[in-house]
């Protein structure tokens, strides 16, 4: 009998200015397996919307895994009180992630929150920190599907299709680079957040804070609900090397209907 997963997880969340640019990070560990590691950004945000994000993101993907016990470390003493039940949220704005990472804690059954010091905390800080400045992991599974990473050929055809700078391989990339224009559908999970199907790949999205396309007709949530043509303007952000492609995420800076639509 296949003993119940086990999970350590550390979390980091911050921002530039508070409020200001805002990005997380975590780390998830287990036992005889080697680290997972994710991160993202926000937009703008304060730390503390940071910080929870960070942790929903984390037992997200915990859930995903199957884990039947985690334990959350973090160097934010307000997060893991409150996790706690030992200081109430008082923030309106911290409300909603509260209860979504508490819904997250009840589908899991046995979580944790330990409070760290920052030195503790350094891997998952660092990684918070490379997302805000544009380098952004992409978080896989122990068996990982490889999917959503474009294969050699695939990076070629990208070369031909679009405006790209290659940059020469780099073992730990980002790559290839540069501003890509897509038409294609949308399409969203709780799991993996916003792709786009488009050259015949799928794109994993970083959209950033979505109020900023809250006014676009269609909005990102109900395009990947009907399925629309959108157009998608953006940064492709490749990683690996160039033999093996580990992945790619096109950050969006345009959003909007496709043309002719």
């Amino acid at each position: 009998m296949t003993a119940p997963l086990a999970l350590t997880i550390n979390i980091d969340g911050g921002a530039r200015g508070n409020p200001g640019p805002a990005a997380f990070g975590y780390v998830i560990r287990a036992a005889d397996r080697p680290p997972l590691r994710g991160n993202g950004t926000l937009g703008r945000a304060t730390n503390n919307v940071a910080e929870y994000t960070g942790l929903i993101q984390a037992l997200t993907k915990a859930l995903e895994l199957g884990a039947a016990e985690v334990r959350v470390l973090s160097d934010s003493e307000l997060l893991v009180r409150q996790m706690n039940g030992e200081y109430r949220v008082r923030n309106e704005g911290l409300q909603p992630l509260y209860q979504q990472a508490r819904e997250l804690v009840k589908k899991i059954g046995q979580v944790s929150f330990e409070h760290v010091y920052r030195e503790a905390n350094a891997e998952a800080d660092q990684l918070c920190n490379d997302a805000l400045d544009g380098k952004l992991v992409e978080t896989l599974d122990w068996t990982p599907s490889t999917a959503m990473a474009p294969t050699s050929k695939s990076v070629k055809q990208l070369a031909e299709q679009t405006t790209v700078n290659l940059r020469g391989a780099h073992p730990e990339g980002p790559w290839l680079e540069g501003r890509l224009i897509l038409q294609g559908r949308l399409s969203y999970s709780s799991s993996a957040g916003f792709s786009i199907q488009a050259l015949g790949y799928e794109f994993p999205l970083d959209f950033g804070d979505l109020r900023r396309f809250s006014q676009t007709q269609p909005t990102p949530e109900t395009a990947a609900r009907t399925g629309s043509l959108v157009r998608i303007e953006g940064d492709l952000q490749t990683y690996g090397s160039l033999e093996q492609p580990e992945g790619a995420r096109l950050v969006v800076r345009y959003f909007g209907p496709a043309k002719g639509s």
